[in-house]
């Protein structure tokens, strides 16, 4: 009898869902919110499908499913053709503790598995909140604690593409960095969540970098920068942004080194 279900998610037409940061951190975004009332375990969106794996039985994992599709319709509305609907929600049971094992990490190699590289921060997944590099899903970290306790951080640590830094922090990523510890396109509006991201980027810079350069690189004044030093910020969100920053950094160093050489 099975405890657990593998749903999928695809377009009717099997077309990619989503393939920029901000699409990626909206169906994040999408699935964590109606996902809450279930026992979520993990996600991932390839490149025109969606895993997910929930401690859900018949009922309640196609329910899921349909919620998420309900959601994301929406969300990437300016990316899909009129009419184009999600499939019927496929549903797999699972009914051994090794299965759902197999199945949860399975959700995190889609990329490896289908040759492609278009999120490989995993932005559209949940992996960066059971990483605590963003809060929206964080949610979902008992759960994996729960269910598959074997499951450790260097495991999940091992599908980052780089190791995060140590040193050389770069600031010209502490912008994107703040963002993705709180899944918003940018940090170009007022949102509480934005907001928040701010005053933790700002926190997080100034124990390596002086205010002016912390003003340029997130578009605010000198002024601003300190007012927000002199606010206490969420320490979980300081937490995600200083991870964020960290792997940020490392990934911009890897992609730099890989560009040839110009002249």
């Amino acid at each position: 009898m099975s405890f657990a279900s593998h749903v999928t998610c695809r377009l009717a037409n099997s077309r990619v869902i989503a393939a920029s940061i901000p699409d990626f951190r909206n169906v994040a975004r999408g699935v964590l919110k109606v996902g809450r009332p279930f026992e979520l375990l993990g996600f991932r969106l390839a490149d025109n499908h969606l895993h997910a794996v929930v401690f859900e039985g018949h009922e309640g994992a196609p329910e899921f499913g349909r919620r998420v599709e309900l959601s994301l319709q929406p969300r990437l509305k300016p990316r899909l053709k009129p009419g184009v609907r999600f499939s019927h929600v496929y549903v797999k049971p699972i009914a051994t503790q090794s299965h759902l094992r197999r199945a949860f990490l399975y959700g995190f190699r889609q990329e490896e598995r289908h040759g492609t590289s278009l999120d490989p921060l995993f932005e559209a997944s949940n992996l960066p909140d059971l990483l605590g590099m963003r809060i929206l899903g964080r949610w979902t970290v008992p759960h994996v604690r729960a269910r598959l306790p074997r499951i450790g951080r260097k495991e999940l640590e091992a599908f980052l593409p780089v190791v995060p830094a140590e040193t050389g922090l770069r600031l010209e990523v502490l912008a994107d960095a703040a963002a993705a510890a709180v899944g918003a396109p940018s940090l170009g509006s007022r949102a509480g969540l934005v907001v928040e991201a701010r005053r933790a980027a700002v926190h997080v810079a100034a124990k390596f970098a002086m205010r002016g350069e912390i003003a340029r690189h997130l578009g605010m004044g000198v002024r601003g920068v300190r007012n927000l030093l002199s606010q206490e910020p969420s320490e979980d969100l300081v937490r995600a942004v200083d991870a964020q920053l960290r792997l940020r950094s490392a990934w911009a160093a890897l992609q730099g080194a890989r560009r040839p050489e110009l002249g």
